[in-house]
């Protein structure tokens, strides 16, 4: 069976390091994309070092209010778009409960399988919309 393409994009003001704990299991099919912004800690030669073969990208954002959030949703919206054609994984990597919301409004219209967890090795969050 193939490796299913997998994104993850890591609010990294959210979790900072420890969201990007991860195994060794992740491979060329495994694509991480950190979003932060000058206000974010530093992140760590150690956490870079577990990536190994892994895509790898990092996204300065302008500071504002929710500004990494947004960006991050945005970006969502791009990649479900760019890859209709094939199937795919996107995992926020968050403790905000607040993207639940929009990954529920994204199952509506994609088939593509999203969720959101604490770190890049922990089980996915169940998604629960919080009414508004």
């Amino acid at each position: 069976m193939p490796n299913i393409e997998t994104y993850y994009l890591v609010d990294f003001e959210n979790v900072n390091d420890a969201g990007l704990a991860c195994s060794n299991q992740l491979g060329n099919h495994d694509h991480i994309l950190i979003f932060s912004t000058k206000n974010a800690p530093k992140i760590s030669i150690e956490s870079l070092s577990t990536f190994n073969s892994v895509d790898f990208s990092s996204y300065n954002i302008p500071v504002g209010k929710q500004s990494v959030d947004m960006h991050l949703i945005a970006y969502l919206g791009y990649l479900v778009g760019k890859n209709s054609s094939k199937k795919c994984r996107y995992i926020i990597v968050s403790k905000d409960s607040d993207y639940d919301n929009i990954i529920s409004f994204f199952k509506d219209f994609s088939s593509s399988e999203i969720s959101r967890q604490a770190n890049i090795d922990s089980a996915p969050q169940k998604t629960t919309p919080t009414s508004a």
